[in-house]
């Protein structure tokens, strides 16, 4: 019986666990993170008026979505066409 094949197998798979356990899920919780963090921003920015320019210095100018030129629209109409 030759065992070289399952153990190909067997290391194979062991990596791509690792690969997916040290690499990718750290990488899709810090883009999970930022998301939510743009989406609250935008949440008090549109429905609450809360000014965030001051909140967080120097930065604060770059989190003013307001100044943004994304047509939010657009990127909700590609999102649902990739779901169809």
């Amino acid at each position: 019986m030759d065992f070289a094949p399952i153990i190909t197998i067997v290391v194979s798979l062991v990596v791509v666990f690792f690969f997916i356990k040290l690499v990718v899920s750290p990488l899709v919780k810090v883009i999970i993170g930022i998301a939510v963090f743009l989406i609250m921003i935008y949440l008090l920015q549109h429905f609450l008026n809360f000014d965030v320019s001051n909140s967080f210095g120097p930065f604060g100018k770059y989190l003013d979505l307001k100044n943004w030129n994304i047509n939010f629209q657009e990127v909700i109409n590609q999102i649902k066409n990739i779901f169809k």
